[in-house]
């Protein structure tokens, strides 16, 4: 069984307990918690602990100690990592015809100095919650 697409986070979530706004388009947000799981959550846990974890989530039939550590440990980690991982996603998009830089009527988009103290700060987040976890 795959466990490409188990999402231990929801976008819902993370719009709920971070600075994301509520309206960003979930698609924004969606691959980057797989990237944040695959890249910093399976280095954290262990290969075989993450797969069982995402198998057991996906099935439900995750312990006791597993849904403590899920709700209080990898859910603060994925939530900040998964911001991280987003931000170059926000500022810059993939178009057919180039790569442009968001702008609104009402705002004025932040240069790459501004999205690197952005995201040191939410490296520090993620970071702090990944220390917690081990």
């Amino acid at each position: 069984m795959s466990n490409q697409g188990v999402l231990l986070v929801s976008s819902q979530k993370i719009k709920a307990f971070t600075n994301v706004n509520e309206n960003l388009d979930e698609q924004m947000l969606l691959p980057n918690i797989q990237i944040a799981q695959d890249i910093g959550l399976q280095t954290l846990l262990g290969t075989q602990f993450y797969d069982h974890i995402l198998t057991a989530a996906q099935g439900g039939t995750l312990t006791t100690a597993e849904t403590d550590l899920l709700e209080n440990y990898i859910s603060p980690y994925l939530l900040w990592s998964s911001v991280y991982e987003s931000l170059p996603d926000i500022y810059m998009r993939m178009m057919n015809k180039s790569i442009s830089i968001g702008e609104s009527p009402n705002s004025k988009p932040i240069d790459n100095k501004g999205l690197s103290y952005l995201r040191n700060i939410h490296r520090e987040r993620k970071e702090f919650y990944s220390q917690r976890m081990m």
